[in-house]
């Protein structure tokens, strides 16, 4: 066994996994990497940001993983949402949504213009990218898309927007609909950007991973807030609306919104969810029942913790409860030093659930 630095290979070994076709269980080991730069790219020169890249990739390379290298500018999640008209602000860490307007009829969604000022910074810094991937080096990566709730909260906060599903539900799926066609033509430039740039073939999302086509990570967090019913009135439909626009696309979700998964896995268009842990639950055993639904429907599943370190024993229950086939596990390495004994465990760990070796 050993780490495949190929990263052609590795784009194979992706879309093998969407189809549910891999042979080996994928392993992403996630932890502070000692990159040589972080944090957010808004007030790095567009002149900068291939070096700073070229770097984070050198030291990325021998870092023990089954996903990409991809860099990409790094405008946090507030950008989505700021571009669609919400306020916006930062730090050299993240950026957050500034709400201006206290009610859901005074949200504006703007159409989506390249020429916004937020959004022109952001491709400045994202046309060296563009200009200088190599499959030895690093690919560019689509940005993360957090979708039409989300940008609704961008603008009103998360109180305002929960109590409007019962005051105001019509207004709400009215200006939930602008957000998601604002979201299509957003997604279609940005993919435009990347066919010019080469990526004819598929391109990489914002969470390293590979996939044929028109593809991002797509954010549902507000979600996590509501319960299946109200996700099934007002959210699926517009999430669709989005996914059906591309070709694949990863669902990412929050464990805490675990109730409404199974709305989530009837999107016609869904392709595949990561399905992380959170601070407040649920725990192992109600996220693996969850997980164990979603590859029963046939979607592709990344299952695991990314802020959240996870005992031996967890992986171990995860990794012999769940198919390697559609299979990535996401594990949290309290160090850079120990992530390459984790990779590896997690990796023999998948060749004895294939041979029935029970160490759980």
């Amino acid at each position: 066994m050993f780490f495949n630095h190929d990263l052609r290979q590795r784009a194979q070994l992706h879309e093998q996994w969407f189809q549910r076709q891999n042979e080996e269980l994928l392993v992403n080991v996630f932890c502070c990497r000692p990159v040589p730069y972080g944090g957010l790219d808004l007030d790095v020169s567009p002149k900068d940001i291939l070096e700073r890249s070229l770097r984070n990739a050198e030291c990325m390379a021998v870092f023990p993983t089954d996903c990409m290298i991809s860099m990409r500018p790094n405008f946090a999640p507030a950008f989505t949402p700021a571009v669609a008209g919400a306020g916006f602000s930062y730090d050299e860490h993240t950026s957050w949504s500034i709400h201006e307007v206290d009610e859901i009829a005074d949200i504006h969604i703007n159409r989506f213009d390249p020429n916004h000022p937020l959004y022109a910074k952001f491709q400045e810094r994202l046309e060296p990218l563009l200009d200088n991937w190599s499959w030895d080096t690093f690919l560019p990566a689509t940005n993360d898309y957090t979708g039409s709730f989300d940008i609704l909260c961008g603008f009103v906060g998360s109180e305002v927007l929960a109590i409007a599903l019962y005051e105001e539900p019509e207004l709400v799926k009215e200006k939930a609909l602008e957000a998601a066609e604002f979201l299509k033509d957003m997604i279609a430039y940005e993919c435009r950007l990347m066919h010019e740039a080469g990526l004819e073939d598929g391109m990489v999302n914002a969470f390293n991973m590979w996939m044929p086509g028109n593809n991002i990570l797509f954010t549902e967090d507000f979600f996590a807030l509501i319960g299946e019913e109200h996700y099934r009135e007002f959210l699926l439909d517009v999430d669709e609306l989005v996914l059906s626009s591309l070709d694949y696309s990863l669902f990412h979700t929050h464990s805490a919104g675990y109730k409404c998964l199974s709305g989530v896995t009837d999107i016609p268009h869904i392709s595949a969810i990561e399905f992380g842990n959170d601070p407040n639950g649920p725990g192992l055993e109600q996220r693996i029942a969850v997980a164990q639904h979603i590859q029963q429907r046939n979607i592709p599943l990344s299952f695991g913790s990314w802020e959240i370190p996870q005992s031996t024993v967890d992986i171990e229950t995860s990794i012999h409860s769940l198919d390697r086939r559609g299979l990535l596990i996401g594990i949290q390495s309290p160090s850079f030093e120990e992530a390459a004994d984790l990779y590896f465990m997690a990796k023999e760990l998948g060749v004895q659930r294939e041979l029935g070796v029970d160490t759980v």
